[in-house]
């Protein structure tokens, strides 16, 4: 038996976004009913036969909605959007269902949906009535010992819906997107653990959700089928480690891990170069790129083998951990160019096979709005800060994820360029005539038009890039034992932040006019 860890709550919807045939639909934006009643003094929202509603409950869900109806019995078709044209249109069912055909009972207050959405769509087929339509939203709920705030009112709106699209992302396990795919990918997990730990002291749903992964990859095969991902698993597994200081939860990895170390090593070429085989994964926009995906893919090589002898440094595996170091020094001897890909440049830049500075003069800020992802973001961001090019970070941050909220986003998107908001209808509003409907027409590789995930959890970076790289915030000890602080304000007039260890937060704050102002628990060395 399994029990749910996730809080159900309900929102009544802000907005009626537009209708047809409907009477009394003001009721509903005050609604606070979830049971249904025989008789009403108030009234009902009554929609004819061919009338419809589209409701907005303000900001993204996962969930559903409990439909409280009336004194008929009445067929509907039930239409859930991330954006008001997808509920609009014919909202793709994949992995969860957005367009259903529903007979609602009298007197009933049933529940329907397990999905990402933010907009309801309700068509009447017979005479309806409805006493309440609120949003059922379900997620993990812990304390949040994490926090941002600055001066930059687009910077902390930013930080805010990286906050919620992580949140969101949090349900069962650690899902990519709450509409798409819904599920564990080891790759999206780098991002998303990075994320999670800036906000929260508990790391459970991250060890269930690596923990899941290995469990369901069967033997000799790579993590949700994609080499790469074997990969992300290694360094996921390093850095959670290093926050947690959990040596029990690594304990119970070391068997996997030796495994998995040996199976990779023997896709290095004799000149160092790495020769992974099927689906040979960067990111989306990196992947008709053969070049670009190959100094990607040794990068990463270069990260997990690092990452791994530390790891077994750690679990007291001296022979395990020469072993690795040994594969790393192969792997290093490998000439590799630098790419144009930004994606794969700055993990080039990360893993030490070019300069930081080198990376950033020459890819990074050559057209910076270009050839970006949300996934892909987070190691630009990092390479830039790296660079000591944070204030160009600050600012890709305030153009790349401002631009989504510019178009009404309140969560951030599988994919966005910032070309597709050139004369865009915003998503929360009806598709405008003679303008772009970004979420129908827009998208690429395997989330084109309504597909498209506006919710997924690779794109929360700045959750945890904001707060960290700002304060400054490297850990030289696992479990925060020691830690770096070295704030600085990148161009901002204040700014303040806590970040959480096993051990309580550290909070910084920093402005033009004053010094620094540390506070750490007694129980961390801070250099």
């Amino acid at each position: 038996m399994t029990n749910d860890s996730r809080v159900c709550r309900y929102f009544r919807p802000v907005r009626i976004v537009a209708s047809a045939g409907c009477e009394n639909a003001e009721l509903l934006l005050h609604a606070d009913t979830v049971q249904s009643f025989v008789s009403s003094d108030y009234g009902f929202c009554t929609i004819a036969p061919g009338g419809w509603i589209v409701l907005d409950y303000g900001n993204e869900f996962s969930g559903g909605v409990r439909l409280v109806s009336g004194g008929t019995s009445a067929q509907i078709r039930l239409r859930f959007g991330e954006s008001v044209s997808e509920c609009c249109h014919a909202p793709s069912n994949d992995h969860s269902l957005h367009d259903l055909a529903i007979r609602l009972p009298m007197w009933g207050a049933n529940s329907f949906g397990d999905t990402g959405f933010r907009f309801v769509r309700i068509d009447a087929v017979e005479p309806l009535q409805l006493a309440a339509v609120p949003a059922i939203n379900r997620m993990r709920e812990y304390p949040r010992s994490g926090a941002f705030m600055c001066g930059d009112t687009r910077l902390n709106a930013v930080y805010a819906a990286a906050c919620r699209t992580i949140d969101l992302c949090a349900q069962e396990y650690m899902l990519d997107g709450v509409k798409r795919d819904r599920l564990v990918w080891q790759g999206d997990l780098y991002p998303e653990l990075h994320s999670w730990m800036a906000l929260y002291d508990d790391h459970s749903i991250l060890r269930e959700s690596m923990d899941f992964v290995r469990l369901h990859t069967p033997e000799g095969g790579f993590m949700n089928g994609i080499s790469s991902y074997s990969l992300w698993w290694i360094i996921c597994q390093h850095d959670l480690y290093l926050r947690s200081g959990d040596i029990d939860g690594l304990g119970k990895q070391a068997d996997a891990l030796s495994e998995l170390v040996e199976r990779m090593s023997g896709y290095v070429a004799d000149d160092g170069s790495e020769t992974l085989p099927g689906f040979r994964f960067v990111d989306w926009p990196t992947s008709r790129d053969d070049e670009a995906v190959h100094a990607g893919l040794q990068a990463l090589m270069r990260l997990a083998f690092h990452d791994a002898a530390s790891l077994f440094d750690w679990l007291g595996n001296e022979a395990k951990a020469a072993f690795c170091r040994k594969v790393e020094t192969k792997l290093c001897a490998a000439a590799v160019p630098l790419t144009r890909r930004k994606t794969a440049a700055s993990l080039m830049a990360v893993s030490g096979m070019i300069s930081p500075e080198e990376v950033t003069d020459k890819v990074l800020r050559n057209e910076s709005l270009r050839d970006l992802s949300t996934f892909g973001g987070c190691y630009v961001l990092k390479a830039m800060a790296m660079a000591g090019a944070e204030a160009d970070a600050l600012e890709l941050i305030r153009r790349y994820w401002g631009g989504m909220l510019d178009l009404g986003a309140t969560t951030f998107w599988e994919d966005f360029d910032l070309a597709w908001a050139d004369n865009a209808s915003r998503i929360d509003r009806m598709p405008e005539e003679g303008k772009v409907d970004v979420h129908l027409s827009r998208g690429r590789f395997c989330y084109q038009g309504l597909r498209h995930s506006l919710c997924h959890g690779w794109a929360s970076a700045p959750a945890s890039f904001l707060p960290e790289t700002l304060a400054g915030f490297t850990v030289l000890e696992p479990g925060c034992k020691r830690v770096k602080l070295a704030p600085r304000l990148a161009g901002l007039e204040w700014f303040s932040c806590r970040i959480p260890t096993p051990y309580g937060a550290i909070s910084v704050e920093m402005s033009q006019k004053k010094a620094p102002r540390i506070e750490a628990p007694s129980e961390i060395t801070v250099i």
